[in-house]
């Protein structure tokens, strides 16, 4: 069975949310920061393919993915042919700014 894949868009807000999370782990420690890249792409090419693998959240319009080694979650939404990656968030951070971007 061949599954359709996605085309994965990171928005501009996350992008900067992503950088912000970077740059935190590259304070505490660069191989943390470099593992926090290596796993967002795991997730992102296992989201490519199956993205029902995730959870749903909000009456199932919003996915989301929380990362197995770090306090972070990714909120996306998905229409037929992409996915549309809405805010990194860490979870000691105020919660569900992502909201506000959709």
């Amino acid at each position: 069975m061949i599954r359709k894949k996605f085309k994965i868009f990171v928005s501009q807000t996350a992008l900067d949310d992503l950088h912000e999370l970077i740059e935190f782990y590259k304070k505490l420690k660069f191989p943390l920061a470099r593992g926090l890249v290596i796993e967002i792409n795991e997730n992102f090419a296992r989201l490519q393919t199956n993205p029902g693998a995730f959870g749903q959240e909000y009456d199932g319009q919003v996915g989301l993915i929380n990362l197995r080694k770090y306090p972070v979650e990714i909120y996306y939404t998905i229409d037929e042919h992409s996915i549309i990656i809405l805010s990194f968030e860490h979870k000691n951070n105020s919660p569900n700014k992502w909201i506000e971007r959709v």
